[in-house]
């Protein structure tokens, strides 16, 4: 089993997926929460009743934490932040997430002149 992700590039003029580079996972436990769209009301009689509309649930973004990251890597992900990429990222066991990234962090440890760890939301655009 890989520790690497795959991240896949949407190419919009060809409507495919382009393989971009391979990223080490995430150094943090990472939440994927699903919210549900159902909307409840209570009716005349003091019960509840639920509404379903349309779309079902939503995928909410998630963090990810990278420690001690490259420069390299650091300009690989504000490629895809600032160019507004859609990205594919395939996990170590093979979970597929497609989104944009919407938000990176830059935190400097003191000290250690050379160590600079990314928090890095990723905002999920397809179920």
């Amino acid at each position: 089993m890989s520790i690497d992700w795959m991240v896949y590039v949407y190419e919009e003029s060809g409507g495919t997926w382009q393989f971009s580079s391979y990223i080490k996972r995430p150094n943090q436990d990472m939440n994927t929460e699903e919210m549900s769209t159902m909307q409840s009301t209570q009716l005349a009689d003091g019960s509840n009743g639920f509404i379903t509309p349309e779309t079902k649930y939503l995928k909410s973004p998630f963090q990810m934490f990278f420690a001690n990251t490259t420069s390299d890597f650091r300009t690989l992900l504000y490629g895809y932040f600032r160019n507004g990429t859609k990205i594919k990222l395939i996990t170590h066991n093979s979970e597929q997430y497609i989104g944009k990234i919407t938000n990176i962090s830059r935190v400097y440890f003191s000290g250690r002149v050379e160590w600079m760890d990314l928090q890095v939301t990723l905002t999920i655009m397809e179920n």
